[in-house]
């Protein structure tokens, strides 16, 4: 049965999850070079919209979109400016001279990233012996360059260049997705500056095939007719297509990357829009009864009424010592931190892994050596029983023999736990769900004559600027600091501008602007006529009110305020003070936890390296250990068996060997452990020398 295995050499031997090939299976499938394909023009469409371009192509390889963006980008005669150590350059088969007709300017970079200045001086002037210079191509992550990454504002740099000589600039993204995660980066930031990219979709998203050549419209159209003429039109591609659509919407790395931090991105944006006005809507209704206040006369009444009121209402700080601006910072701080404090977390679990994978071919290499001492003590216990048999040695000589066969029988089920406990923690690590069928491939390690190791200083410097720890912690500081100008603003006077807009119904509101007036004759007054005493007569009246309706209410009632208020803190309980106080101490705490980082981090990398070189010395010494006992082994093995040495001597003989071969397998194994360690350290992925 074939085994599931962890191959540490690349990430392009990776194979397809359960779930990613149940995918490829049910994908909906067209033809591709009819443009009908839903897969693939989904797969398209995804990766278009991910890095913010028009269009995107579907090719079998990464070296296919590379080549196909250089014919598009040039024409025969023209030259191409890249690293020396590029991707296109050195592992596409001359490509650029075979298939465009172009040839090359290469330029002595760092580690495979070229810098704006390189670029602009290695671009030939107008001159008819000299072919054009049209095209820059970059590649992040630099393979040759053991896995380096561009700073962003240098490629903005470089853009500017090819933006001032009329160049188009394309970008060999095989490995883009390990750069954005590295630098906090989007895909949204290389399609604004980049006129095509290719991603591929087997290396570390998990793929078995395809890369994705993104571009405008009129450039992808071209790329199309390209890729035809190159043999790469696929028919029902979407089987394919569908790893990549799964790889982009399912990979561990990316989705951890956008969710690790989530919660202080949301408060973020949470204090960003804190500086916009608030707005409130209210509304209530109340219904009385017994004794309340009658809105119509404001005087006490037993009457039962209801009542509605709405309204709208709004303010905005105006200032407020720069808190909110300050706020803003440190969440932007935190926010930044807390990407690092998943990407040290990830580093950790890296790590482990590769620990865990050491350990077990220490283990392996430990049951073999087990097996091979018990096979020696059969074959011993066989020749000693038929001595024994025949009369020629003593019965004592079996029983040793034995005795040390079952010492070295249990050896071998002690070595094969630790190694099945071995293979638990790396299944545990990886959260398989079982460990039936998986093993892992197991490299050629060669022990060198000498430690070939950098300077710790030189590993540490270059460390301190690359690990999240040292970032974000750094991140921490700032925030801090924000922490303290927030405390301050405290101290500020504030200004803060409120509005208000409402108005109210009751029901038993009368309407005493619009009366019912009735005529009800003559009527005597309390005057009367002199002399004769007769009434005075009046014309009388009658009034009725009526209740007024809910839309004369609602505008008659409207009410508006706008409020300008100031705060000047005078005396608040000592809250200013304590608060700026506590901020100076986290900005210690800070600043402390920040040389705390950097001092575990020098001491991580100076033990690494002294236990590399202390491993070595001790792998050297045990080589030589190993092979004196082996000599002594052989000749005491020699002794015995013409009854010269007895069994107890033997197998002293035979234990002391046993304990140089595991010594000899713990300083080789420590010291590539310590080496990994010190790589990883210089910003290089976690790999094993062969």
């Amino acid at each position: 049965m074939k085994q599931a295995t962890i191959d540490f050499r690349s990430d392009t031997v990776t194979c397809p999850s359960k779930s990613m090939l149940e995918t490829m299976f049910s994908a909906p499938l067209g033809d591709d070079v009819f443009g009908e394909d839903p897969s693939v023009n989904r797969l398209e469409s995804i990766t278009a919209e991910l890095f913010g371009k028009e269009a995107g192509l579907f090719c079998a390889s990464g070296t296919m979109t590379n080549q196909i963006a250089i014919k598009v980008h040039t024409q025969p005669g023209d030259e191409v400016i890249c690293d020396k150590l590029s991707h296109i350059y050195q592992y596409e088969g001359g490509g650029i001279a075979f298939n465009s007709g172009c040839s090359v300017r290469l330029i002595e970079g760092d580690r495979g990233r070229i810098t704006a200045e390189q670029v602009k001086v290695s671009i030939n002037p107008t001159d008819i012996h000299k072919p054009l210079s049209t095209l820059v191509s970059l590649e992040n992550t630099a393979n040759r360059g053991g896995g380096s990454c561009y700073d962003f504002s240098e490629i903005e740099r470089i853009k500017q260049v090819c933006l001032q000589n009329n160049m188009k600039l394309h970008l060999d993204g095989a490995r883009l997705f390990n750069a954005i995660v590295a630098k906090n980066e989007t895909p949204q930031q290389y399609g604004t500056v980049f006129d095509s990219i290719s991603v591929c979709l087997s290396k570390g998203l998990g793929a078995p095939v395809g890369s994705v050549l993104v571009g405008n419209t009129a450039f992808i159209q071209k790329a199309r007719r390209i890729r035809k003429v190159f043999g790469g039109g696929m028919r029902q591609a979407g089987i394919l297509a569908a790893a990549g659509i799964y790889a982009l919407e399912n990979n561990i790395q990316i989705k951890q990357s956008k969710l690790s931090a989530e919660s202080d991105k949301i408060t973020l944006l949470q204090n960003k829009l804190g500086t916009l006005p608030n707005l409130n809507g209210g509304a209530s209704y109340s219904s009385n009864w017994g004794r309340n206040i009658d809105p119509t006369s404001n005087t006490y009444s037993t009457d039962q009424t209801q009542s509605v009121s709405l309204s709208l209402n709004s303010s905005i700080d105006l200032f407020s010592g720069f808190q909110k601006i300050n706020t803003i910072k440190q969440s932007d701080n935190n926010y930044q931190a807390s990407k690092y404090d998943v990407e040290k977390m990830k580093n950790d679990i890296a790590l482990r892994i590769a620990q865990a994978y050491m350990t077990i071919l220490f283990n392996k290499e430990q049951v073999d050596v087990s097996k091979n001492q018990v096979e020696i003590s059969k074959m011993q216990l066989t020749r000693i029983k038929n001595l024994v048999d025949a009369g020629a040695l003593a019965k004592g000589n079996l029983l040793d023999i034995q005795a040390q066969e079952a010492l070295e029988e249990s050896n071998l089920i002690a070595a094969q736990n630790q190694l099945d406990l071995s293979y638990l923690d790396l299944i545990q690590l990886l959260d398989l769900k079982s460990k039936d069928d998986f093993d892992i491939v197991k490299p050629d390690i060669t022990m060198g004559n000498d430690v070939a190791l950098m300077p710790t200083n030189q590993i540490y410097t270059y460390s301190s600027t690359i690990m999240p720890e040292i970032k974000s912690a750094e991140f921490r500081l700032k925030s801090s600091f924000n922490g303290l100008a927030i405390a301050r603003g405290a101290r500020s006077p504030s200004l803060s501008l409120s509005g208000y807009y409402g108005s109210n119904y009751a029901d038993n509101f009368l309407d005493y602007a619009n009366p019912t007036i009735t005529y009800e004759g003559l009527k005597p007054t309390l005057y009367v006529v002199s002399g004769s005493g007769t009434p005075v007569l009046q014309t009388a009246y009658s009034l009725e009110y009526q209740k007024m309706t809910f839309k004369d209410q609602m505008k008659n009632n409207l009410s508006k305020s706008l409020r300008l208020t100031m705060t000047i803190p005078i005396f608040n309980n000592y809250q200013v003070n304590a608060a700026i106080s506590k901020a100076k101490l986290n900005t210690l705490n800070a600043d402390y936890n920040l040389q705390l980082q950097k001092n575990q981090l020098y001491k991580n990398i100076e033990q690494a390296a002294t236990d590399a070189t202390g491993a070595f010395k001790s792998y050297n010494a045990s080589a030589k250990a190993v092979d004196s006992y082996k000599e002594a082994f052989t000749y005491t093995e020699q002794k015995f068996n013409v009854g010269v040495v007895n069994p107890i001597d033997y197998n002293d003989a035979k234990n002391k060997l046993i304990k140089a071969e595991s010594d000899l397998l713990k300083a080789k194994y420590n010291y590539e452990f310590k080496k990994v360690i010190l790589n990883f350290y210089q910003g290089n992925p976690l790999t094993i020398n062969k």
